[in-house]
């Protein structure tokens, strides 16, 4: 098995590898979308452009908060609450990696403080209904997809909003949708090989990434499969051709960011062998979801 950068792959604390990255999404995604990774410290206020939608994901943070107005749409505002509730009162909250915020003329603003690191996606507001901000650790657990084993943890916090099965376009509202999960070489059934195809919608089909933003276990008390942080993904080239057989690894730790990708010219798949991360579907978890078969 090779070892290839032939796709978008980065790490926070690389600047370079960060800004072609973000050059490699803009290229696959066009003008409907921007992308970028910032660094805040101490109290800053997120907004949105006009009639965009800035979805931000915590990918690091350290005594970091958000402060909630009493009204504001919450996803897992406590472990009891339902999904996605109202704030009932003006409250500062602990930021998390692995939580997300999202403002646009609908959520308002948000107002942040401590350190931390985020990424992020700009588009086109439409009429989903998102969070103004999605606490992790309040969230439950779904197995299944890549975390399918008893008690995985696999939790959606921007999930997708699908279409009937037969819509014209399958891209409906969504544009960003995002789960994260913890996936395991030490238990069963192991992450799944599979592959995303392209969007379909009226105009045409729209391409496909999905974004891996990988996240500290550590965080939220994970065990480590093998006594550390560090894991890896298995990027597989031409799948409906190649099935398993042409493939390469990608080394990730805390910090790490792998696209992949799916256009008419280029389509990867992929299966995680060990990561605890974000995973980040533009536009949205509507593509077809394709086991890759063994030779």
């Amino acid at each position: 098995m090779s070892k290839s950068t032939e796709i978008p792959i980065a790490h926070i604390d690389d600047p370079e590898s960060i800004q072609n990255l973000l050059e490699a999404l803009r290229h696959l995604h066009g003008p409907e979308f921007d992308f970028g990774v910032e660094t805040w410290q101490g109290q800053s206020v997120l907004s949105a452009p006009p009639n965009k939608t800035v979805y931000r994901f915590i990918m690091r943070s350290q005594k970091a908060t958000i402060t909630l107005k009493t009204g504001d749409w919450v996803r897992g505002l406590h472990p009891t609450a339902e999904p996605l509730a109202r704030a009932t009162s003006e409250t500062q909250e602990p930021l998390w990696p692995g939580d997300a915020i999202v403002t646009n003329s609908e959520t308002g603003d948000a107002i942040i403080d401590g350190t931390g690191v985020y990424y992020a996606i700009t588009t086109h507001t439409t009429a989903y209904q998102a969070p103004k901000v999605a606490f992790l650790r309040n969230l439950t657990d779904h197995p299944g997809g890549c975390a399918a084993y008893d008690h995985a943890f696999r939790r959606e916090v921007i999930p997708p909003e699908k279409t009937g099965p037969n819509a014209a376009d399958k891209m409906g509202t969504n544009r960003v949708n995002e789960h994260t999960l913890d996936m395991r070489p030490d238990r069963l059934p192991l992450p799944s090989k599979h592959h995303h195809g392209q969007v379909q919608t009226p105009q045409g089909p729209i391409n496909h990434t999905e974004t891996a933003l990988v996240l500290p276990r550590s965080a939220y008390g994970l065990p480590l499969p093998n006594g550390t942080e560090d894991g890896y993904a298995i990027i597989y080239r031409n799948p409906l051709t190649k099935g398993t057989t042409d493939a390469f690894e990608v080394p990730l730790r805390p910090g790490s960011i792998v696209v992949t990708p799916s256009t008419a010219n280029s389509l990867y798949g992929h299966s995680f062998a060990n990561a605890f991360a974000m995973l980040v579907a533009v536009p949205g978890f509507v593509a077809p979801y394709v086991m890759i078969q063994e030779p």
